[in-house]
């Protein structure tokens, strides 16, 4: 990567999209996950847990790298950089008390916290 930060804004940018797009259909396996096994496995073990792998694998590589800022635990940070997005993406959607935030400015509060998280600069 020549500039990690843009990297990393692209890759969450790209996450984001693709929750908020999927995000009812997200939200509906989610819930159906308690009830139905075979759809839990499906979705957390080969959805969520390969988009969390994939994820770990990149963030090691580049704090290896020194692109990125370390963390405590880049398994734990992974899985809460997933979790922003899903909140921000998808869950705010079905909150019972929603706060007011544009589409574009929750997908810009989500690149901002996790920027902020791994760059020296955001």
């Amino acid at each position: 990567a020549t500039d990690a930060r843009v990297e990393l804004e692209e890759i969450v940018g790209a996450i984001y999209d693709v929750l908020y797009r999927n995000r009812r259909g997200i939200k509906l396996i989610d819930r159906s996950a308690v009830d139905r096994p075979d759809i839990a496995a499906l979705w957390f073990e080969g959805g969520r847990d390969g988009l969390l792998a994939a994820l770990t694998i990149y963030l090691r590589a580049r704090i290896d790298a020194g692109l990125l800022r370390n963390a405590p635990d880049v398994d734990a940070a992974a899985r809460g950089v997933v979790e922003i997005l899903g909140f921000w993406a998808i869950h705010r959607h079905w909150d019972p008390h929603p706060q007011s935030v544009s589409d574009e400015l929750a997908r810009a509060t989500a690149s901002t916290f996790i920027l902020r998280m791994f760059t020296k600069e955001a």
